[in-house]
């Protein structure tokens, strides 16, 4: 059962890797796997996950016009760092990013727990054009009612940035509705 049911989840993968205009699926990556990427791409402590994305994640997926996760699921050797995600993380992108996996961390029981972030998960090449707003809420509307489980990054609670963006608000009222 398995192998057989590996073979649909990998089926139903590969769907969504044809479709490279697909925002978002619910499929997250291996957080063991996001440590080893912050060493290999040498992330410094001040980088924010704005400037991961710009650095890191657009040039690497640039020819295929994927999310992360879909052109992780490319290669034999690290399609095993994804699969359906066990948690959602909202998060504020001008936070460091290192900090923001290193809370994420702390808090997880297992360093194998699969989870989603925007940065790896949703397309980062679409251009309004391409997904009107609604698209944009209906798609993450959609991840979170089916992961089911939601948690939010917040580095300082003096001024803590993701209660002051809005879909960062948006993402906790869709996980509290449902």
């Amino acid at each position: 059962d398995y192998v057989k049911n590996r073979s649909l989840e990998r089926i139903k993968m590969q769907e969504i890797e044809m479709n490279p205009s697909f925002a978002a699926s619910c499929y997250g990556i291996r957080l063991s796997y996001v440590k080893q990427l912050i060493e290999k791409w040498e992330i410094k402590d001040n980088m924010s996950t704005k400037q991961v994305c710009e650095e890191h994640i657009k040039p690497e997926t640039q020819e295929l016009q994927l999310p992360y996760c879909n052109y992780l699921m490319q290669s034999d050797s690290t399609s095993d760092q994804v699969r359906k995600a066990d948690i959602f993380i909202s998060h504020a992108w001008e936070n460091p990013f290192k900090k923001v996996i290193e809370v994420i961390e702390s808090q997880m029981k297992d360093n194998d727990i699969f989870i989603w972030m925007d940065i790896f998960c949703h397309n980062q090449h679409l251009s309004s054009e391409e997904f009107q707003f609604q698209d944009w809420i209906q798609s993450f509307k959609t991840v979170i009612e089916e992961i089911r489980e939601v948690g939010i990054v917040i580095l300082d609670w003096e001024n803590p940035s993701p209660l002051k963006r809005c879909w960062c608000l948006y993402e906790i009222f869709v996980s509290t509705t449902n």
